[in-house]
Formats: C-alpha cells, structure tokens, sequence
C-alpha cells in the first residue's frame, strides 16, 4: 500500500492593515508593496501574529502552514485560484 503525503497549507491573509504593518517592520513586499513572500516565523512575530502558525499546524494534524500577505483580494485572485475563508 503507498502512502499519500500530506501537503503543506498555504494562507493568504487579505490585509491592508497587515501590509501596512509588514511595510513598517521591513518586511520585503513585492508588486509594489501589494503582497509578500511566504512569511518566516520571524516575520510573523514583528507583525504580532507570531503563534498563529503553531496553533494552526496543531490544528492541521503537523501540516506545514505558509502564509502570505496580500493588500486586496483582487491582488490574491490575480495570482490564481483560492478559496475563501472568513
């Protein structure tokens, strides 16, 4: 029987207020400061949201959860398909 790997998960947070803040720590931005790149733990914890990371993998069985910055969701949806959450 071959097993199936759980995939990592993959967040983008829809946050004008959240960017703003990346922008003050010196979080690298990219399209003109409308998103980042995948967030270390590092970056999580100067934008004051530095356990949402472990909380979720608890969550998700020991998923990787990545997550991302974006200032609108129409940035998001220019970049492919997702599904939102609220």
């Amino acid at each position: 029987t071959k097993s199936i790997e759980a995939s990592d998960f993959d967040l983008a947070l829809v946050s004008p207020t959240l960017i703003q803040r990346a922008k003050e720590a010196g979080i690298f931005l990219y399209r003109g400061g409308r998103r980042s790149r995948v967030l270390t733990e590092k970056d999580l914890k100067r934008l004051g949201i530095g356990d949402l990371d472990k909380e979720l993998k608890k969550l998700m069985d020991g998923r990787t959860v990545n997550f991302m910055l974006y200032d609108a969701k129409e940035t998001l949806q220019k970049r492919g398909a997702a599904v939102t959450l609220r």
